[in-house]
C-alpha cells in the first residue's frame, strides 16, 4: 500500500513539475520580449525599456526567474511571504458599505 501511495505521489509531482517547466518555457523563454511589447512605441527611450525589464525581473538569470515563478505558483501564493499575513487582505464582500443596504422605510 505504501509503495502504491509513493508511486502516485511521485507521478503527481512529476506532472506538476513538467507543467511548470512547460508554462515557464512558453511564456518566459519564448522569443517574444514582454518589455518591448509594453513599450509598444519605437520612440521609447532605452532607459524606459531597461526600467520595464528591471520591474518585470527579466534582467535576472532564467534559473532565478524560474525559482520566483514556482514560488508564485504555490498554493500558498505570494501572500505567504514574510511580513504579510493572510488576514491583512479583506474578502470582497467585507468591503461593501453598510450604508448601501436598502432602507426599510417606505
Amino acid at each position: 500500500m505504501l509503495y502504491f501511495v509513493a508511486r502516485r505521489l511521485v507521478s503527481a509531482l512529476s506532472v506538476v513539475l513538467v507543467t511548470l517547466i512547460a508554462t515557464f518555457t512558453l511564456f518566459f523563454v519564448a522569443p517574444s520580449d514582454p518589455a518591448a511589447a509594453i513599450c509598444a512605441t519605437v520612440t521609447a527611450p532605452p532607459q524606459r525599456y531597461n526600467e520595464i525589464k528591471s520591474n518585470l525581473h527579466l534582467d535576472r538569470p532564467k534559473v532565478q526567474q524560474f525559482a520566483e515563478y514556482t514560488r508564485g505558483s504555490s498554493p500558498a501564493g505570494p501572500s505567504r511571504r514574510p511580513g504579510r499575513s493572510r488576514s491583512a487582505r479583506r474578502p470582497a464582500w467585507a468591503s461593501r458599505s453598510r450604508t448601501t443596504a436598502r432602507s426599510t422605510k417606505p
